[in-house]
């Protein structure tokens, strides 16, 4: 016996995932594969940095610096005083003038005593560069104890590292009587020669008629005054006051912010399509974008900064060109992003 039942109808069309998925896929992939090609075969890449012109300051001779006129941040004119000092070379030739041999008839003494007068106030100057940059150290190991016994008791810090800067700290306490101890028998010994120590030839010049013109408040003061050598901005103060520099250390620099640039390096490969007047595409970290020209160009091929370069990778040559804002509105976003790398692309062709 038949029987009608009403049979389900099933759809003849089901939906196949893994064909949909397969499509996604292989459409991302195309995707990438053919924005790689316009990138590559359009365009030039390469990588830079925001920098500002910049002096970086010294002085070319070690000396020792009283007091500074501006900090970090401040804005500097031209000629501005940035600080005081006082040569070592000034220093030691005082001692050349400190010379008041009572005996004026033996020529032969007054020759060995000069040198032995000279000698002697050379070592109570080198004496005081010692102590003054004694003081500096025991200021900051005194500042560092404080707040290392604060995280010792926290249980932050090691105690052993406490108990090392205290060490440092007596040790340079001591060092700092040894030398004014030695100071005071430099100072016998002169007077015993009949010369002066160089303190009491700053009195006696102290009310000269003439003060010294080479820059101070008296002939044996030896202090000058460095002045800004351009207009600019105060970024960084790498010493203190009253701490010796050495003429191979930076003392500070100097930036002019209005003269903006980008230091950016092209592959070699790359050079045909650099051009001065071009326009370059920046993108910065936060994504946003702005444009370029190029300024300048280097014949000779730099290294690429340790910044760009891969650690294990040999060392890479660029071209290195330098791109400024095309207008002046850029100026202020620019700025934000001083010393951060930045992404450059240039058309290839042009059309």
């Amino acid at each position: 016996m038949l029987r009608n039942m009403e049979e389900e109808k099933v759809s003849s069309r089901t939906k196949n995932w893994d064909k949909i998925v397969y499509y996604v896929v292989l459409g991302l992939i195309s995707f990438f594969i053919f924005r790689y090609f316009i990138n590559q075969v359009f365009y030039v890449h390469a990588q830079g940095q925001i920098l500002f012109n910049s002096i970086k300051i010294r002085v070319p001779d070690d000396i020792t610096i009283h007091y500074f006129k501006v900090k970090e941040g401040d804005t500097v004119l031209y000629g501005d005083t940035l600080f005081a000092y006082t040569a070592a070379r000034d220093e030691q030739s005082r001692g050349a003038f400190a010379f008041q041999i009572k005996d004026d008839n033996n020529d032969n003494s007054t020759s060995w005593q000069q040198r032995e007068v000279y000698q002697l106030n050379k070592n109570i100057v080198l004496n005081r560069l010692r102590i003054g940059e004694n003081i500096n150290l025991i200021a900051w190991y005194q500042s560092e104890i404080q707040k290392l016994r604060n995280q010792v008791i926290l249980e932050i810090s090691s105690k052993n590292k406490l108990e090392s800067y205290e060490s440092q700290l007596e040790k340079l306490t001591i060092e700092n009587k040894k030398y004014t101890s030695e100071i005071y028998v430099f100072r016998k010994m002169i007077t015993e020669l009949g010369g002066q120590s160089e303190e009491s030839i700053e009195d006696d010049f102290e009310h000269a008629p003439t003060p010294y013109s080479g820059g101070g408040a008296g002939y044996m003061s030896m202090k000058r005054l460095y002045v800004s050598p351009m207009s600019g901005v105060i970024t960084r103060i790498y010493k203190r006051p009253n701490e010796v520099s050495l003429k191979s250390e930076e003392i500070m620099n100097v930036h002019q912010q209005e003269s903006i640039y980008i230091k950016a390096f092209f592959n070699p490969e790359d050079l045909e399509a650099i051009e001065v007047g071009s326009e370059v595409s920046l993108i910065f970290p936060d994504g946003t974008t702005s444009h370029g020209l190029i300024r300048r160009t280097y014949t000779a091929t730099y290294r690429l900064p340790t910044e760009f370069q891969k650690k294990y990778e040999s060392t890479t040559r660029s071209i290195a060109v330098d791109i400024y804002p095309s207008d002046d509105e850029q100026l202020s976003e620019w700025k934000k992003f001083y010393k951060i790398p930045v992404q450059i692309r240039k058309n290839r062709f042009q059309w």
